[in-house]
């Protein structure tokens, strides 16, 4: 089976994926959420001691590595030239992290990545994060629940109906 999703690598640095999760919404009817993620890697956080809040992703997603190919045509640059810019912000990110400055690295259409008193968080920008759509024809029932429930008085009889009870 193969999946339109894939999680992307980019050595050294961290791993691009979603966290999927399903919700059962009836009879063989599932809605699937998706939100992105992202992972430093291990050789970085272990070596210069870097944390990160604790997410899981499922495994069920396929791993690829950064496709240099497509960068070098989105950028119109040699391969070579690619590959030396990657290692260049690499080493860069390193040596910032070793000298305990705080970064911002801001990775175009994505996010940002941001390493502050060796805690790293990435945040994604508004358009990479799921919406949260109200469906365009709610369900007949939708409507009666969202008006507030109003408890109807009776009088069993007319005697109840007298001003008398009204106090009571």
């Amino acid at each position: 089976m193969t999946s339109i999703f894939k999680s992307i690598i980019i050595k050294e640095v961290g791993t691009f994926t979603l966290q999927k999760w399903k919700l059962d919404a009836g009879i063989q009817h599932e809605v699937n959420f998706f939100q992105p993620m992202f992972f430093l890697s291990k050789t970085l956080t272990e070596q210069y001691d870097l944390h990160q809040r604790k997410e899981y992703a499922t495994d069920s997603m396929p791993v690829t590595v950064l496709n240099l190919c497509k960068v070098m045509k989105t950028c119109n640059y040699k391969k070579e030239t690619v590959l030396l810019c990657l290692d260049e912000i690499v080493q860069c990110l390193r040596y910032m992290i070793a000298d305990g400055k705080d970064i911002k690295l801001e990775f175009p259409g994505l996010g940002e990545l941001k390493i502050i008193n060796t805690v790293a968080t990435f945040e994604f920008y508004q358009d990479m994060k799921p919406d949260e759509k109200v469906p365009e024809k709610p369900c007949h029932r939708y409507q009666i629940a969202m008006k507030p429930y109003i408890k109807k008085v009776t009088c069993p009889c007319a005697v109840h109906d007298s001003a008398y009870f009204e106090n009571y």
